[in-house]
């Protein structure tokens, strides 16, 4: 018996000892709801989330165009996009932030690099905003048409 407690004591030094996952960044948006064909996959950030975006001024207004998001989609079919949207919501669920793109062709089989900057705002929104959620939408018809919601964290400031 000492002597497989030894050969598994000597086997463990040799392989290392076990160890636990890094624990994941918190402020990396966390995928949720995923509706349609189409995958999408957050990619990077101007501003890395969990960030303060300051300056805006008195109104939400001045942090248009501050903002900017890259995501991955990833499809399997063919078809044409008319716009990929995103909005960020607060605690309210208003969409406070929101960009979009051009229309563009999705090929089928593809991966398609998207950048998206947060230029549009709703006026009824006000300062400090603080973005808890977002969703992504590709849309057209039914066979591109797709959402992705994320978890992210980012607080605009006057």
């Amino acid at each position: 018996m000492r002597a497989i407690v030894s050969a598994s004591a000597l086997w463990l030094a040799a392989c290392g000892s076990p160890t636990m996952p890094a624990a994941a960044d918190p402020f990396t948006p966390a995928p949720g709801a995923h509706t349609g064909p189409v995958g999408i996959e957050y990619i990077s950030a101007n501003v890395a989330p969990g960030s303060t975006i300051a300056g805006c001024g008195p109104a939400i207004p001045g942090c248009a165009g501050r903002l900017q998001l890259t995501f991955r989609l990833h499809s399997i079919v063919e078809g044409p996009v008319l716009r990929a949207a995103a909005t960020l919501h607060g605690a309210s669920k208003a969409a406070c932030l929101s960009a979009s793109s051009l229309p563009f062709a999705l090929p089928p089989n593809a991966t398609v690099q998207i950048t998206l900057v947060f230029d549009q705002t709703n006026p009824s929104c006000g300062l400090p905003f603080e973005a808890s959620d977002m969703g992504v939408n590709v849309e057209g018809p039914v066979q591109v048409a797709s959402r992705q919601e994320f978890r992210i964290a980012y607080r605009f400031m006057p």
